[in-house]
Parts: structure tokens; sequence; C-alpha cells
């Protein structure tokens, strides 16, 4: 519902739908999520559980919605509480991803910076 909002907020200049509370509840809702995961030490690619990487792609439109807010804010007002919005709804997707991930027993896919380095060592 709270994405239709945002639609009706940017169809309508200067209407507000989208109330801060939504993002409260999104912010309470990644508080809880994460205190069963364990700390990030790395980057995490999409990946993993086949419902996790779905949630991944759903984090990267999110994303990109959340640059696209601000291409819009310079031609019209978009609320600070929607932008905020679609970047806490990206985030709940990420940890969701993780969770996912681990309950179908499936290690998150970490980024290795190194991987360079050892292509380029292996070439030589």
């Amino acid at each position: 519902h709270t994405l239709f909002d945002i639609g009706g907020e940017l169809s309508i200049p200067g209407h507000t739908l989208v109330k801060p509370d939504r993002v409260t509840y999104l912010e309470n809702t990644l508080d809880q999520l994460n205190k069963n995961l364990s700390p990030l030490k790395d980057f995490i690619l999409p990946g993993g559980a086949r419902s996790a990487a779905v949630c991944h792609v759903a984090r990267s439109v999110c994303r990109r919605l959340e640059r696209s807010l601000f291409a819009v804010d310079d031609q019209q007002t978009v609320s600070t509480v929607t932008q905020q919005y679609v970047n806490r709804l990206s985030d709940l997707l990420f940890v969701i991803a993780r969770i996912l991930n681990q309950e179908a027993g499936k290690p998150d896919v970490l980024w290795n910076h190194d991987r360079q380095s050892k292509i380029d060592s292996a070439e030589r």
C-alpha cells in the first residue's frame, strides 16, 4: 500500500501520503530481524537460495527507485519521508535475503575482493 502511496505522491506534486510512522515501522522490523543475524564483516553479493536471490533483485529495484527519486526531486519535490522509506525498504529486503539464506541452510555469497589479484597472479 505504501508503494502505491508513493506513486500517488509522484503523480500529484506537493501531495504527501507517506507518513513517518511507515519509516519507523520498517526500522523497527529491521531491528527485530537483524537480532538473529551475524554481524557483517564482508560485502554480500546477490545469491544463495532462490528466494534470497529474488529478494536481492527486489532490493536492486528499490535502490534504482531511490536514485530515480533524487532525479525527480530536481524537477518536483519528493518528500524526505518517501526517500527514507524507499531506503529502509531496500535495507529490509537485504536483511530478508540474509534470513532466507540462513533458513535454507545456504551461506551468503561473500564478495571476494582478492579475486582479481589471484586471477592476475595465475595469468603471470
